[in-house]
């Protein structure tokens, strides 16, 4: 039977690494100055119920001979392990994976063993107290994934910023005592605001992962990273 290292154990001290696990969450990397591709990063999930953030360069992503899609299942073989890069991790592990050119990605049985997502929600009630432990200027550490009801939705906009106009939606995120507000941000405002045109049923409740979490005049603000 083949065995695979399990994501608990990586550490940077090796690139002879082989996993098995689901493609639980996956984005485009594009930079802001440019608005050029990056590369992808991904969120893998393996059946001990850990997750991590991994990412992949665009010439290394387009040198797959397996293409990944989100959801499946994957066996991914010889890569590095790092420290993550940038100031707030989509998940709440301190290491981050990197695809290299000797990476190599099978398609895997899918035996249900491994879950179909891993959740880190933080109550909407904390969310204040959670803000407020850093400094001004100062970002957290980690991302937060949040669930509430969908509640005052604006629907599409246009931002101007330093970088260009970016599409954006707003509403709150409620439950029966608090309410917050939300931002989302560009391909994911978009295709947010495409699923809220086909008037969903309400209650809609929505669940908004990896999102940066900060307080203005006293209020909560939630922004997406994805």
């Amino acid at each position: 039977m083949e065995s695979f290292d399990r994501l608990s154990n990586l550490d940077k001290a090796s690139t002879n690494w082989k996993i098995k696990v689901r493609v639980t969450r996956m984005w485009a990397n594009m930079t802001l100055e440019t608005n050029s591709l990056k590369g992808y990063n991904l969120i893998l999930l393996d059946d001990d119920d850990n997750h991590v953030h991994a990412f992949a360069y665009h010439n290394i992503w387009n040198g797959f001979s397996t293409k990944i899609v989100e959801g499946g299942v994957y066996v991914f073989d010889q890569f590095a392990v790092k420290d993550p890069v940038g100031n707030l991790k989509p998940v709440q592990s301190t290491l981050c994976i990197r695809f290299t050119g000797s990476t190599t990605v099978r398609t895997a049985d899918d035996d249900g063993m491994i879950p179909s997502q891993k959740f880190e929600f933080l109550d909407l009630g904390d969310l204040f107290a959670e803000a407020n432990k850093c400094l001004p200027q100062q970002q957290p550490e980690f991302a937060i994934d949040i669930i509430g009801v969908v509640e005052e939705y604006e629907g599409l906009n246009k931002l101007h910023t330093r970088y260009g106009d970016r599409d954006i939606v707003k509403f709150r995120i409620c439950d029966s005592n608090n309410a917050h507000k939300v931002t989302v941000w560009g391909d994911l405002a978009v295709s947010f605001n495409n699923e809220m045109a086909g008037n969903p049923k309400k209650p809609i409740i929505a669940i908004i992962t990896s999102t940066k979490v900060t307080t203005f005049m006293s209020s909560v603000q939630i922004g997406t990273l994805l």
